[in-house]
């Protein structure tokens, strides 16, 4: 139940109810330097910008990478953005990102590779196309804000995200026509479709939805001096 639902709203007018909601993306920042005080540490803006980036947004992956950085630090107090690329390690959600980028390259090998990866970690098949779809949706958004000049700072309040992302995103973007990402999106639920109920290995709709997102250049035999 959302907190916006009528039926929660009357029960907290009568105090009969307590809410645990997930952080949104934007108060991640805040929470990652306050958890760093508290462990006697200072986390700069882009240092915790990083570690989002790096990790995602999962609150425990965060204060799991957090507490290997403050082991790590020993007695220094400040946490840098550098130590933190350095240290931690690459979440699904930062490979999905990288997914996207790979096709937004037109690098198919590179995608199939980070297809593997992910399924390497043990993301389930259905979840990689969904968290796919939710990348090229927030890419699709991007294009709508930049083409009517929204500020980066708007279009960070709108999408609930930090600005950083928001100015990662919009590089993503540039890379894909409107048109484009609206292909990928039907290709991508035609896929989710065939995963649910197609006898085919979860691995080769995968693979064959890369493929289409991101066709391989056809070699050519080149003359030399061409």
């Amino acid at each position: 139940m959302g907190e916006r639902h009528p039926y929660w709203r009357r029960l907290q007018e009568q105090e009969a109810a307590l809410g645990f909601f997930r952080l949104k993306e934007a108060a991640l920042p805040r929470w990652l330097e306050q958890e760093a005080r508290r462990q006697g540490k200072v986390l700069p803006p882009a240092a915790a910008q990083r570690l989002i980036e790096t990790v995602g947004d999962n609150l425990l992956e965060l204060a799991q990478e957090l507490e290997k950085l403050v082991l790590y630090m020993g007695a220094e107090k400040t946490i840098t953005a550098p130590l933190v690329s350095q240290l931690t390690c690459a979440s699904r959600s930062f490979t999905i990102f990288a997914l996207v980028d790979a096709l937004g390259q037109r690098r198919p090998e590179q995608a199939l590779q980070i297809l593997k990866r992910l399924l390497e970690l043990g993301e389930p098949p259905l979840k990689i196309l969904v968290m796919l779809a939710r990348q090229l949706r927030l890419l699709l958004r991007l294009q709508d804000y930049q083409d009517a000049a929204t500020p980066v700072e708007e279009q960070a309040r709108r999408l609930g995200l930090p600005r950083g992302i928001v100015l990662k995103l919009q590089r993503q973007a540039a890379h894909f026509r409107v048109a484009e990402l609206r292909s990928h999106l039907f290709n991508l639920h035609r896929a989710d479709q065939g995963l649910k109920t197609s006898p085919l290995p979860p691995r080769l709709w995968l693979e064959k939805v890369i493929l289409e997102l991101c066709p391989p250049v056809p070699f050519r035999n080149q003359r030399l001096g061409n």
